[in-house]
C-alpha cells in the first residue's frame, strides 16, 4: 500500500509521530530498503533503524539525528563535543549514509565531505522543530538536490527561519512559527551557506 501510493511522489519523510512498535518498525525498514525515492529518516525512523543500517541503501537517504538518536544509531554512546566531527565521519564512513546532525553547531556529513552550519539558533531547541526540518529537506530532495545538498541547505534554511521567527517573537517560539518564517527566511538565506571543513 505505501509503495504503491509512493509512485505518486518525489521524495519521501518518514519518522514523526510514529510509535515505537515493533509492527511500525517493519514497515520503517521495509519503506526503507525498498522504496526507491530519495528520503529523509528522522525521529522513530532513526529508533527503527538503529541496529539495522548495514541493509539499507545509503545513496537515496539522509539521517537527521540529534545527538541522542545518534548514539543510539552508532551504538558508541554520548559525544564529547570536540569529538563530533571525528565521529560523524567515522559513522559515515562505516554506513555511506549521508546524515545530519543537530546541535548548537549541526554538521552534515557524507563520504566526501563534511559541513559545518552557521545559522543555528536556540529558537530551534523546541518540541517540532525537527519535523519542519525534515519537511523541509524532502522537500528539496523531491526538488532533485542530492541528500547532501538537500541537508546542508535545509539546516541552513532552518536556521534562518529560527532567526525570523525570534526576531518576531523573542520568547516562546515554537515549531509552527518557525515553518510559518520560511517565506521570509527564503530571502535573508542569499547571504551564506554550510561551510565545508573537512
Amino acid at each position: 500500500m505505501i509503495t504503491d501510493g509512493a509512485k505518486h511522489c518525489n521524495a519521501v519523510a518518514i519518522g514523526p509521530g510514529l510509535a515505537l512498535t515493533e509492527a511500525v518498525g517493519a514497515i520503517v525498514r521495509h519503506v526503507a530498503t525498498h522504496l526507491q525515492l530519495p528520503m529523509v529518516a528522522d525521529a522513530s525512523a532513526l529508533h527503527h533503524l538503529a541496529g539495522h543500517l548495514p541493509s539499507v541503501p545509503g545513496e537515496r537517504l539522509i539521517l537527521t539525528p540529534h545527538e541522542g538518536e545518534f548514539a543510539l544509531l552508532s551504538g558508541r554512546g554520548a559525544i564529547p563535543g570536540a569529538e563530533r566531527p571525528a565521529r560523524l565521519r567515522a559513522f559515515v564512513d562505516e554506513f555511506g549514509i549521508t546524515t545530519l546532525l543537530k546541535g548548537r553547531t549541526t554538521l552534515v556529513a557524507d563520504r566526501t565531505s563534511l559541513h559545518l552550519n552557521p545559522s543555528g539558533t536556540s529558537a530551534l531547541a523546541t518540541a517540532g522543530t525537527g519535523d519542519v526540518l525534515s519537511g523541509i529537506i524532502a522537500t528539496l530532495l523531491a526538488q532533485g538536490l542530492t541528500p547532501l545538498d538537500a541537508g546542508r541547505a535545509g539546516a541552513y534554511w532552518h536556521g534562518r527561519a529560527g532567526a525570523c521567527a525570534a526576531a518576531a517573537r523573542p520568547v516562546g517560539v515554537v515549531a509552527g512559527d518557525i515553518a510559518n518564517a520560511l517565506g521570509q527566511a527564503s530571502h535573508a538565506a542569499r547571504d551564506g551557506w554550510p561551510i565545508r571543513i573537512f
